[in-house]
């Protein structure tokens, strides 16, 4: 690895954050897997849920009007993906906290960070996905833009 870091150390989060612990085994997750040419854990991030670790990993995701966030503290090395749906849950949904919206999403992946000691003022942010579907019948990948950039 190139920063030293053994495989695992990291969270994943469904609802919230969960597991930690470092290992050279392969984790049970099917979306994690060792990729000897990379010589890393490559982690595929689906759709509503986030993925936070310390460890030398790449996070990846697929999008089309969802959006994920990376969100990365390179004082100490922490970063993290979320995958979200739509930016807010609708007005009567009982849903509670389902990470398939972004204001729950951001706040659990955000929150899981600074428990591990990122400093939000430190955090480095890149935005991706949003495209347009015309299948959706509005408008939703720039519904979740405008909600991450506000």
């Amino acid at each position: 690895m190139a920063n030293g870091k053994v495989p695992g150390g990291s969270s994943t989060g469904s609802r919230g954050p969960s597991g930690e612990g470092a290992s050279q085994s392969p984790p049970a997750d099917r979306r994690r897997y060792f990729h000897r040419g990379e010589n890393r854990w490559l982690i595929n991030v689906p759709a509503e849920s986030f993925h936070v670790t310390a460890a030398d990993e790449v996070l990846s995701t697929t999008l089309g009007s969802c959006v994920s966030v990376c969100v990365f503290d390179p004082r100490l090395a922490i970063g993290g993906l979320n995958h979200f749906l739509l930016p807010h849950e609708p007005a009567g949904s009982d849903h509670g906290e389902a990470l398939r919206y972004g204001c729950y999403s951001m706040e659990h992946m955000l929150d899981e960070l600074v428990r591990m000691g990122a400093v939000r003022s430190s955090m480095e942010t890149k935005v991706f996905g949003g495209g347009s579907s015309p299948l959706l019948g509005s408008d939703v990948g720039n519904a979740n833009i405008a909600f991450v950039l506000d």
